[in-house]
């Protein structure tokens, strides 16, 4: 058998793609848009293949690699959750790949902000989100590339009919008896996630862009993000928790597990 994983950046392909590859003693095919000799090789191989790839508009282009396999699964995530993970992801990509984006003071900047968030909650996400992006970014860029991105996964989910959907949530709640109906085997709670791959992995919940937007953020992104909020099947519910301060286990913590100040 051979399936297909697809979802947006830090919506839990690769946790997915390791649970059903534990499921089926599955190989497993990594991004294959970018490890394209694996992908030739898995093509003509007769073991259980599992290939992840993370949305782009990039990946539209080889799609049709893929057409032949029999199970299609897309994964959707709150987007305000997604932009959350997502900005530290790359934080914590930037350090380990070797400051290509930014000097590494620039990032030590970022870090102090991230701190002074976590201690006072107050302020405003679309600050630190900003200090921690390309120097080149401006908050309105920021704000249309993340609507942009949105709006063209929704269409692309919208073309997907042969695709098995699932929530991020449903699967971090195991609600995936749907999903294993369409697979036609239990998956298994016993996995690993490649070591190479612990960078990848944050806080395996949903929810938190609560403690981190402010109510400044929140009529700030509304109009950025309410559409594909709808499109992707969650409610318009904006509640924030007004916390005094935020946990830093998933915030600095994170990053620093990687990064030595200067």
């Amino acid at each position: 058998m051979r399936i297909l994983i697809i979802g947006m950046p830090k919506s839990g392909t690769t946790m997915l793609t390791y649970k059903i590859s534990a499921s089926c003693d599955a190989g497993v095919l990594f991004e294959p848009d970018i490890e394209c000799k694996k992908r030739e090789e898995a093509q003509h191989s007769n073991r259980n293949i599992v290939a992840k790839l993370v949305y782009n508009k990039v990946i539209t282009n080889i799609i049709n690699k893929f057409e032949d396999y029999d199970k299609k699964i897309l994964i959707t995530r709150d987007p305000r959750d997604i932009i959350i993970s997502l900005f530290f992801y790359n934080l914590h990509h930037e350090i380990v790949s070797g400051w290509k984006l930014f000097p590494k003071s620039a990032l030590d900047k970022v870090l102090q902000i991230i701190k002074k968030k976590e201690k006072d909650a107050s302020i405003p996400l679309h600050e630190v989100l900003i200090c921690g992006n390309h120097p080149c970014s401006t908050l309105k860029s920021l704000l249309n590339f993340y609507k942009n991105s949105f709006v063209n996964f929704v269409e692309f989910l919208k073309g997907s009919s042969e695709y098995h959907i699932i929530k991020y949530e449903n699967i971090i709640d195991a609600k995936i008896q749907d999903l294993e109906s369409h697979l036609g085997f239990s998956l298994t709670t016993e996995f690993e996630v490649d070591k190479k791959l612990n960078r990848v992995t944050r806080s395996k919940t949903y929810g938190a862009w609560r403690d981190w937007f402010t109510a400044e953020d929140v009529e700030l992104f509304k109009p950025y993000l309410e559409e594909s909020i709808v499109n992707l099947g969650y409610d318009l519910d904006w509640d924030i928790n007004n916390n005094t301060t935020i946990d830093p286990e998933f915030g600095s913590g994170y990053i620093l597990n990687s990064y030595i100040p200067s």
